[in-house]
């Protein structure tokens, strides 16, 4: 049975719990893949939340597929998520569903521009690089997986 703590809403931050880095790079930050499954009556469907430290917050993404067992997948950007959940997994006050941990482990910018980036993972599941694009006309971001040839040098 998975523990619990309090939910992201009812806490000031919780343990701070850090992966060691990564050998890829010594600037690693944490990140999370949660399911999110929502209420039958949501506006939106149940999906996968990609969260990455990004100094206070977790920068997210509310992605259509899980990125552990598909190469490619699409998603939105969401506003930037507390920090406490990297270690939080339940349900969500204002009824808003609950969460279950996927994948965690750090990453690594490779490259950060407005419309793309490419981030290194290394998680138990969630590996290797990957490029973000986003789609100005929908708003949405594509996630593909780079093999070495096609990683930005």
């Amino acid at each position: 049975m998975t523990s619990r703590s309090p939910a992201p809403d009812a806490i000031g931050g919780g343990p701070d719990v850090r992966p060691q880095p990564s050998a890829v790079d010594k600037t690693s930050a944490r990140f999370v893949l949660l399911y999110h499954e929502l209420p039958n009556d949501a506006t939106r469907t149940s999906h996968f939340d990609l969260m990455l430290e990004e100094g206070a917050t977790l920068r997210t993404w509310a992605l259509d597929d899980d990125p552990t067992v598909r190469t490619n997948c699409q998603g939105v950007e969401l506003a930037p998520h507390r920090l406490a959940y990297l270690e939080y997994e339940g349900p969500i006050s204002g009824n808003r569903g609950s969460v279950r941990r996927v994948d965690a482990g750090v990453f690594a910018w490779r490259w950060r521009e407005v419309e793309r980036l490419e981030i290194s993972f290394s998680g138990r599941h969630l590996q290797g690089r990957w490029r973000f694009t986003l789609n100005p006309l929908d708003q949405r971001w594509s996630l593909e997986k780079l093999t070495d040839d096609s990683a930005i040098r």
